[in-house]
């Protein structure tokens, strides 16, 4: 699909990736996989909507949040730095929103 018919449609980044200069970053000592998969989780157990979300391209948004308007997504973009290493960005629109996500996110897949 086009990147217009991604924004009719709802599921295009686009607007995440340009908000990544301003998102917050950190290096997980953990894969890609396993960074990816528990970071899906840590959005479903706070009740968040993951979607969309694309292991190949190494992304996945999420919205729905407690606190913030339900429409306003965060973006997770995972780079591989190494097997067990990966490097962690946060973006949205809302700079609380990243604040509050990647506090709580680079808190929990560094356990």
């Amino acid at each position: 699909m086009h990147e217009k018919g991604k924004k009719i449609w709802g599921s295009s980044v686009l607007h995440l990736e340009n908000a990544r200069k301003d998102g917050k970053a950190s290096d997980i000592a953990h894969s890609l996989d396993e960074c990816f998969t528990r970071t899906e989780k840590i959005f479903k157990d706070l009740g968040a909507t993951v979607y969309p979300k694309d292991k190949d391209k190494k992304y996945m948004a999420a919205m729905n949040f407690k606190g913030h308007v339900n429409t306003t997504q965060v973006g997770i973009f995972f780079t591989k730095k190494g097997e067990n290493l990966t490097h962690v960005e946060v973006a949205s629109m809302s700079p609380a929103l990243v604040d509050e996500v990647s506090l709580l996110l680079f808190e929990e897949l560094k356990k």
